[in-house]
């Protein structure tokens, strides 16, 4: 909101300026000097108040446009951004608070995410994926040091192993031991500095058989365990696949159906598998006998999450496509002399309670952007985003949302049908999804992608490719605009107006005050010259 305090600066600089001046009182010439000057800057302190009210309308203008470009911007953010957990646009949003429920004898073998448009079924799982291990014992202290000690144990010191401390690679990762560890360090810190590397291998201790576990992070036929180092290999021994303690990683294999097609042999890496994005991860294996079933998939969603979403989407849209017209319909307010309704002087707000100058200015504020033609065009964008296709009414109708029209204000809305928005959600989530994320017309082209080109053209705060009103008000949410707008260069253009008119009625109140001084000067010269004649003629 504009400073209205800000509008009579000038005018209180100029009567502190008599303060500065050495303006005779006019007792020698009986002249009212302060007041003839006062009068003779009056059009100066009239011009220079019109143009601080004028400077101050800007500020009002340039506050009720950023109160729309925040409105447009955190919608944007809401329903548009990767970061929102709230984002409509996205197709993942939707996946995400769908509920996949698996069904027959073995569904508790199996879990389900996402959606697939897919008709899969999985009718055994003859082997897990598993990943590759090693195990071994520790080294012993007597092989070590030629005489019977205690156990070795995690806290066994390399040097008391007479192990040399050596740099070392598992599977082809090089790890640099010698840069964290020393001679003195122990069995546990050569772990630490196995699972804080890059191998993809994590390392874990039994004390119950005091044997050393390794295990590929990763599952697949294609995972292995390899020592390379001295000091790896007098500790840990050499895996050899085949010896005893190393097991090979495996794939995992079932047998689905997938659209009326069987896989006998379907082979996966990990146990947790794409279906058609569905996200599908096994938990045993199984193969069912006699009247026994394999594993099936019903879909189903989280309706709230969605539902409160899209709730959420039809209130903001409403919120601000009704701000819009409202701005731009609604006419200044008029005094009930027909005048309007400038921002107060400072001379007005010392005779004015508060709540006298708060309501005064809630009016002098009332259409400060009446017949704006820009926030006309982007109502217009919004609305026709939901009416100008027939194709696209009748799919958000099939969801539940509708338009509504107001003839009295002129002002189209979203209304929203929570009970058949759930009806819709209660076959899954594609339905939905492609009212927000597609349309007819293409891919990515949904509801609030169509919602957010409009949005970006007038509100955008990229400071490489503003929007209309951004380059036309600023916005606090692109700092660079701040500075950088029309109506900003238009309240420096006033202050600069400003600026010269204070220099103007400057230079006047110095003229006179100049004028007047030597009058009164001339005029106690005069008086003295009188008394002295007086007295010497003894009158």
């Amino acid at each position: 909101m504009a400073n209205v305090n800000s509008l009579t600066s000038a005018s209180s600089a100029a009567s502190s300026l008599y303060g500065s001046r050495n303006i005779l009182s006019g007792l020698a010439s009986g002249l009212d000097t302060e007041a003839m000057i006062e009068n003779s800057i009056s059009g100066y302190k009239t011009k220079i108040t019109q143009l601080e009210q004028s400077q101050t309308k800007i500020e009002w203008k340039q506050d009720a446009y950023r109160e729309i470009i925040s409105l447009a911007a955190n919608m944007n953010t809401k329903y548009s951004s990767y970061t929102s957990s709230t984002n409509l646009s996205s197709a993942s949003f939707f996946d995400g608070a769908a509920v996949t429920s698996t069904l027959g004898t073995y569904a508790n073998m199996v879990s389900a995410q996402g959606t697939t448009s897919s008709n899969i079924k999985i009718n055994s799982v003859t082997r897990m994926a598993s990943s590759a291990s090693y195990s071994v014992s520790l080294p012993s202290l007597s092989a070590a040091q030629g005489e019977e000690q205690e156990e070795t144990t995690l806290a066994t010191k390399l040097s008391d192993l007479s192990i040399s401390l050596t740099n070392g690679t598992i599977n082809g990762v090089e790890i640099n031991f010698t840069d964290t560890l020393t001679s003195e360090s122990t069995i546990q810190d050569v772990l630490k500095a196995i699972n804080n590397s890059n191998a993809g291998i994590t390392a874990s201790y039994s004390k119950l058989t005091n044997q050393v576990y390794f295990t590929t992070n990763d599952t697949g036929s294609d995972q292995k365990i390899e020592f390379d180092g001295d000091m790896l290999s007098d500790l840990f021994g050499t895996p050899v696949e085949g010896d005893e303690g190393y097991s090979a990683g495996s794939d995992a294999v079932l047998s689905i159906k997938v659209n009326g097609q069987t896989i006998e042999e379907y082979t996966s890496k990990s146990n947790t598998i794409d279906m058609d994005g569905m996200k599908v991860t096994l938990k045993g294996t199984f193969t069912p006998t006699g009247t026994e079933t394999g594993v099936q998939f019903g879909g189903s969603a989280n309706s709230d999450k969605i539902v409160d979403a899209v709730k959420s989407f039809v209130e903001d849209y409403n919120n601000l496509v009704s701000k819009l017209r409202t701005a731009y319909t609604t006419q200044p307010a008029k005094q009930s002399n027909g005048s309007s309704y400038d921002p107060l002087t400072e001379s007005d707000r010392n005779t004015m309670s508060e709540s006298a100058i708060k309501n005064y200015e809630e009016q002098a504020k009332q259409g400060i952007l009446f017949g704006d033609s820009d926030l006309s065009a982007m109502y217009s964008q919004l609305v026709s985003k939901l009416t100008s296709s027939g194709a696209e009414s009748s799919k958000l109708a099939e969801i539940g949302i509708t338009t509504s029209y107001n003839r009295e204000s002129g002002l189209t809305t979203l209304v929203l049908d929570e009970n058949k928005l759930r009806t819709s959600l209660e076959s899954g989530t594609d339905k939905v999804k492609n009212v927000f994320v597609n349309s007819a017309y293409g891919a990515n082209d949904g509801l609030v992608g169509r919602v957010k080109s409009t949005l970006d053209t007038y509100a955008s705060t990229s400071s490489g490719s503003p929007g209309i009103l951004v380059s036309k008000a600023g916005t606090k949410l692109s700092p660079v605009s701040l500075l950088n707008n029309t109506l900003q260069k238009q309240i420096s253009n006033v202050q600069e107006q400003i600026e010269r008119w204070q220099t103007k009625m400057s230079n006047r109140i110095d003229y006179y005050t100049k004028q007047f001084s030597r009058l009164e000067q001339l005029m106690n010269t005069m008086n003295s010259q009188s008394s002295m004649l007086a007295g010497m003629m003894g009158g």
